[in-house]
């Protein structure tokens, strides 16, 4: 008899590119205008699953595997201090409130343009 882990193993990567495959497809299907393209693309991540996903990536232009920029920096420290003085100075935490509120709205817009990009 031979032994199972080699299937489960097998089992486990077929699993993990589909699923892979599953969301590049849906990525291609939200970003790439032409019918001409998507099915090429689809072609190149279905046919060829690791090559095809790095081609697709290449050939559409997705940004899949691009470095994002941290936005956190010097933010996160700023809001620690005044976290920490708010509990000496209780009239600190409106302005933590109003910090907050201006980077929610901050991240709204941005979003909503990164949506009208995906959109054209």
């Amino acid at each position: 008899m031979e032994n199972p882990i080699y299937y489960v193993f097998l089992t486990l990567i077929v699993l993990i590119l589909v699923f892979l495959n599953c969301l590049f497809s849906k990525d291609i299907y939200e970003w790439v205008p032409s019918i001409k393209n998507q099915i090429m693309l689809y072609l190149l991540v279905w046919l060829l699953p690791i090559i095809g996903c790095y081609l697709a990536n290449k050939m559409g232009g997705l940004g899949w595997f691009a470095k994002r920029k941290s936005e956190i920096g010097n933010a996160v420290i700023s809001s620690g201090f005044m976290e920490m003085d708010s509990v000496f100075n209780p009239g600190v935490k409106h302005t933590i409130e109003l910090v907050e509120k201006q980077k929610y709205g901050m991240y709204q817009e941005k979003s909503q343009s990164d949506d009208k990009d995906k959109n054209t």
